[in-house]
């Protein structure tokens, strides 16, 4: 038996959808947005708009059932692959995050983006190698898209490519000389490397442009550590503790050291 439609009823309450979802009235654009589907269930836009709500109030799970009728019913629309990407983001199923990328980049191949996108959910996903390769031709296609660096020197350190992960470090502090988290993620990497006094050199930059910055602390007092700088090292693990640093509390409670 085929699908009951009544395509002029159902755009009516999809109209009364759009204008309660307008006033912020999230319950009746839904139950108006659901009326429509019911009216029409070949109502492509309807599925999108109450897959919209579900996402926005927290149904994920609704929202990408909804995305994935919208999928069915117009394959062709890249926009709705990336609603259903954030969706399974957000639900932390990065694999089916990545594939619905994939999909919108083979809709949109000329959407630099996208790939951005991709390569985010790619991390996540601890495809690393694969992220690094988005990012790469992200960079390609928009070399003035700075911040890309940052995000590929983070796939290049979880990966262990350090020395990579430096040069893209470098390259954006050299332009964006403020940012204190940059520091901190390259001072990691030099001490992953064996340069201590480097990492500390970082630490201590993040620190003095975010000296509420609790990480910094902790990774400085690691360095010290390693240097053998016990006491300066536990000064740093207990301004870290301070300032809420779990790592920093943990290590501090084990050793019975007063925080």
């Amino acid at each position: 038996m085929a699908d009951f439609r009544n395509p002029e009823f159902a755009l009516a309450y999809h109209r009364k959808g759009d204008a309660c979802r307008e006033l912020g009235n999230m319950e009746l654009a839904l139950k108006n947005y659901l009326m429509a589907t019911q009216l029409d269930s070949e109502f492509t836009q309807a599925f999108l708009d109450l897959g919209d709500v579900f996402k926005e109030t927290g149904e994920l799970q609704k929202a990408a059932e909804c995305y994935t009728k919208a999928v069915e019913l117009d394959p062709s629309r890249t926009e709705t692959y990336i609603s259903r990407a954030n969706v399974y983001g957000g639900m932390g199923d990065h694999e089916r995050e990545v594939a619905d990328y994939d999909s919108a980049i083979a809709l949109s191949p000329t959407d630099p983006l996208l790939r951005g996108r991709r390569g985010a959910a790619l991390i996540l996903a601890g495809r690393y190698m694969e992220a690094i390769a988005d990012y790469t031709r992200l960079l390609e296609l928009k070399p003035t898209f700075l911040w890309v660096r940052v995000i590929r020197a983070d796939a290049y350190a979880a990966a262990g490519m350090n020395k990579e992960a430096i040069d893209d470090y470098n390259i954006f502090i050299g332009f964006h000389p403020e940012y204190a988290e940059t520091y901190v993620n390259r001072g990691k990497v030099w001490h992953n490397l064996g340069e201590y006094n480097k990492a500390i050199e970082d630490h201590t930059q993040a620190i003095e442009l975010a000296p509420d910055l609790a990480e910094a602390y902790f990774n400085r007092g690691l360095s010290r550590e390693e240097l053998g700088m016990a006491l300066p090292a536990i000064a740093d693990f207990r301004a870290a503790a301070q300032l809420g640093d779990a790592d920093a509390q943990d290590l501090l409670r084990l050793r019975g050291i007063f925080q």
